[in-house]
């Protein structure tokens, strides 16, 4: 047995376990509480800015626009263009608010927020619009993609049901052949 030297403390003796396959020994390590210990990461409760809310619209349109484009390429070019419209629209409403937050005068604070409200009104309705669009464009291609799956699903089934029909006819055919040997063996043995 091996014993370790441990400075703070007296010596103290662990067990070996005793490997049979290999006849070696390994000593086992022991656990401190310490080793244990996972660190927590810190909580974060900042809330959102708007220039990262206009970035997670971005990175959710972007996502969209790469997953329907795996779809079929060519419906999907009408939605990205209505995502590039979106993302100009969200990133001068981002410039805007951003704009909103510095300080003003006093005097120009009065105009200023009247020519923003009316801004954030035609951009808000403007950015409704879009959204409109695209899931107007999202809904089409699916329908489309719904149908044309439909059309081949019907392709097979008639397919099926041709394959069946020749299919009898043929079992019919030897069903008749083997019928008609049938009666002519059996009147053979019988004459």
């Amino acid at each position: 047995m091996k014993v370790q030297d441990d400075p703070l403390t007296t010596t103290k003796r662990h067990k070996q376990q005793w490997n049979a396959s290999t006849k070696l020994t390994h000593a086992k390590k022991p656990k401190s509480p310490s080793s244990l210990r996972k660190e927590e990461p810190p909580v974060e409760s900042d809330m959102p800015t708007v220039t990262e809310a206009a970035r997670s619209l971005v990175e959710k349109a972007v996502e969209c626009a790469v997953r329907q484009d795996a779809v079929d390429r060519t419906e999907t070019t009408d939605i990205f263009n209505h995502q590039q419209a979106m993302h100009t629209k969200i990133t001068e409403w981002a410039v805007m608010q951003e704009d909103m937050s510095r300080q003003l005068k006093p005097d120009q604070l009065a105009s200023d927020q009247r020519d923003n409200d009316e801004r954030y009104a035609i951009l808000d309705v403007e950015l409704h619009l879009e959204r409109v669009r695209l899931e107007k464009s999202r809904r089409k291609a699916a329908i489309q993609a719904f149908q044309r799956h439909l059309e081949r699903q019907i392709q097979q089934l008639t397919a099926m049901a041709e394959a069946v029909n020749q299919r009898e006819v043929v079992m019919d055919a030897a069903f008749n052949q083997y019928e008609t040997w049938v009666q002519s063996h059996h009147t053979r043995t019988t004459t």
